[in-house]
């Protein structure tokens, strides 16, 4: 039995046990119950929640009623499913609200041909990414566009991150449980604690070297013209899309941070952060592919008296990120000969 499999079952029998009751997690935030025609900022919308769904039946619900909950209502929602085969579009159309539209992929084409094929329908401003199992907090979107309107010169914005577990509880590195969410969950979660610890004075490029910490596509929100701008890139990717987004955009300085927790990011059997012997080739090929072409991005804005620092820094940060083929980035970046 494969380890999704297993983790599946596992699930089946913590809920059918009762299991789940042993802790007692809180919600990520407290929703604020708008809904259509309650929210302030009335007027026209200006950015689009563009939502790919992919098998998330259980999920999409939770997804699509955390946007129509945002304390501001100037937004439009599009559902963009690629190649479902389970009930997530039918729960995603019975959603009724005129602000959600759901398109269908004809065949699966993975999570950047998805986004660009979506992109077709968006004619706001800003665009802001929502995978189809995780939830916004009812401020996120009111937050993130003031960064946007308020610094020009930043293209995207992220902010900071809450874990959930499966039913959507607040899930930490001090409750996660080997028995209840599983091996994989409890490992990753203590993974991801460690991560956030002592990092906060280096610069986010090199942060997000080391490890992408800001984790996911769904907390991405941006000019819809950066991502069109990026939609040739986009294309080739099925892993990294955030992380090639993040990298780019920081790498110009060009990423505004909030360190608020305004998106809560599930954690379940499903995830795409469990990968399978058959596509973990791919994905460590894009990610060392990702890598480089961000590394020579970056260096490309540099002054020439600054890259020699610069390469030492990128070296080290290269080094410390145990997804990344160490010594094939350092030669294509032309950094192998550096001491870190």
């Amino acid at each position: 039995m494969s380890p999704l499999a297993l983790d599946a079952l596992r699930e089946r029998w913590v809920q059918r046990l009762g299991l789940h009751r042993l802790i007692d997690r809180p919600a990520p935030f407290e929703t604020a119950g708008v809904r259509a025609g309650t929210a302030s900022g009335a007027g026209e919308a200006d950015i689009t929640v563009l939502i790919p769904a992919f098998q998330h039946e259980r999920y999409i619900g939770d997804a699509v009623r955390s946007v129509l909950d945002q304390a501001d209502s100037r937004f439009r929602i599009l559902v963009a499913d690629d190649g479902s085969t389970d009930r997530t579009v039918e729960r995603a159309r019975a959603l009724d609200d005129p602000r959600v539209t759901v398109t269908v992929n004809a065949q699966n084409v993975g999570l950047g041909r998805s986004l660009v094929a979506a992109l077709e329908h968006v004619d706001t401003p800003f665009v802001a990414l929502l995978n189809s199992d995780d939830v916004y907090h009812p401020q996120r979107l009111s937050r993130c566009r003031e960064v946007l309107v308020s610094e020009p010169r930043l293209r995207a914005v992220a902010t900071g991150i809450m874990l959930i577990d499966a039913r959507g509880r607040r899930l930490t590195p001090g409750d996660a449980s080997r028995l209840i969410d599983g091996r994989r969950i409890f490992h990753w979660v203590q993974w991801y604690g460690r991560t956030q610890a002592g990092q906060d004075r280096e610069a986010l490029f090199l942060r997000l070297l080391r490890h992408n910490v800001l984790l996911t596509s769904s907390n991405i929100v941006c000019h819809t013209s950066f991502l069109r701008e990026h939609s040739t890139a986009l294309a080739e990717l099925r892993y990294c899309v955030d992380w090639h987004l993040f990298l780019t955009a920081a790498a110009t300085d060009r990423l505004g941070y909030l360190p608020e927790p305004l998106l809560a990011y599930r954690l379940h059997a499903g995830n795409t952060v469990w990968f399978s012997p058959r596509t973990r080739p791919a994905y460590s090929a894009e990610v060392n592919r990702v890598a480089t072409r961000a590394i020579r991005d970056y260096l490309g804005t540099l002054s020439p008296s600054n890259v020699e620092t610069a390469k030492r820094d990128i070296a080290s940060a290269v080094a410390a990120n145990t997804e990344l083929d160490e010594r094939l980035v350092q030669q294509d970046c032309d950094l192998a000969a550096l001491k870190y």
